[in-house]
């Protein structure tokens, strides 16, 4: 060998060899990043999927609890109605006892 090769040949392996170390490591990191990337997107799945049961099983009861309420609705109108018949009846029978009251007077 000669010696201009002599000279060249260490730092020459020295910048291939550090080249081959970083390359490496980055395609490690890539890797790792690519892994928990993955991971997350599971979680995040699994997240929406827990959360559209959840939002499922809160519309479930929100229907319920207002079919329920629409019932005791109905019932309080009929109440309502029935009280107002009622108060109309006896309006009416009292302005006849009046009339009648009146007229023997």
């Amino acid at each position: 060998m000669t010696d201009d090769i002599k000279l060249c040949l260490p730092p020459v392996l020295t910048l291939l060899g550090t080249f081959i170390v970083v390359t490496f490591t980055a395609w490690l990191n890539t890797r790792s990043v690519h892994a928990m990337i993955a991971e997350l997107r599971q979680a995040g799945r699994a997240d929406i999927a827990e959360l559209r049961t959840e939002v499922a099983e809160g519309l479930g009861e929100l229907r319920t609890d207002l079919s329920q309420l629409r019932g005791e609705l109905k019932l309080d109108i009929l109440r309502l109605e029935n009280k107002l018949d009622h108060y109309a009846k006896t309006q009416a029978s009292h302005s006849e006892e009046i009339r009648l009251l009146k007229g023997r007077g």
